[in-house]
């Protein structure tokens, strides 16, 4: 067996204690994102009905080139980080170079991607400011992701939010919660049942939720089979296209 060492892994006691924000040491720095009401440069108070405030204020950050890391985020990323960096021997071999080159393997974190180093952050300031909201694409292609558990504050999961996490199991949401955006939890083939607290609770053929709202009565709604083609076409609002006489519709 050969002695080149192939494997570097940095030890948890020199995880980093800051992000590195490149924008603060631009020359020329990022054209600020607009508004698409007012075709003004978004101020950090635009983002606040998607995003935890002080996230809010790190997305549109651009003199500070050193963020602090929460402390119960450096804890949590412990479980995974740090991740290896490997040396490529066989692709420097192959090219014939004389250059070192490395890659950084994600692949070992619990969901099976880098998502999770982005999004234990967010998780964390959502969490401190009372999260009310699982945004669009949240946990879009999460594999890994088994088990969720939502707090009594949430009010919503928006589209696509758990898209094509495929092993996600049985979920139960609470009864804060009023409102689920179409393919929610679309092809969340290990999720059978969806329990929503104590309201109201049903199964699909493969896990699918369209779209869902509750009446003023507290009744669960969902779209119908006959407006199940529209749903997938189309971005809806479950209120435009729906039956009221219906409370629940499987997978047609």
């Amino acid at each position: 067996m050969s002695d080149k060492r192939k494997r570097y892994i940095l030890p948890e006691e020199e995880i980093p204690h800051y992000w590195y924000n490149i924008q603060a040491d631009m020359v020329n720095k990022p054209m600020p994102p607009l508004h698409p009401g007012t075709k003004q440069p978004l101020k950090a108070e635009d983002l606040y009905p998607i995003f935890a405030k002080e996230l809010c204020h790190q997305e549109l950050n651009q003199t500070d080139a050193w963020i602090e890391i929460p402390e119960e985020v450096r804890e949590m990323y412990k479980y995974y980080r740090s991740t290896p960096l490997v040396r490529a021997y066989g692709l420097e071999k192959a090219l014939g170079t004389p250059a070192h080159i490395y890659f950084k393997n994600e692949s070992v974190s619990p969901i099976g991607s880098h998502k999770l180093n982005s999004a234990l952050a967010q998780a964390y300031y959502c969490k401190e400011e009372g999260v009310t909201n699982v945004g669009a694409i949240s946990f879009y292609l999460c594999d890994n992701l088994t088990s969720v558990s939502f707090p009594s504050t949430l009010t919503s999961i928006e589209r696509y939010a758990f898209f094509q996490c495929r092993n996600l199991g049985d979920v139960t949401i609470p009864e804060s919660v009023t409102s689920i955006g179409g393919y929610a939890f679309r092809k969340c083939y290990s999720a059978k049942n969806i329990t929503l607290g104590n309201i109201f609770g049903w199964s699909t053929e493969d896990g699918s939720i369209l779209a869902m709202t509750l009446t003023p009565d507290g009744a669960a709604k969902l779209l119908t089979a006959d407006n199940y083609k529209k749903a997938w076409t189309r971005d809806v609002n479950a209120e435009e296209v729906i039956d009221p006489n219906i409370v629940a519709a499987g997978s047609v």
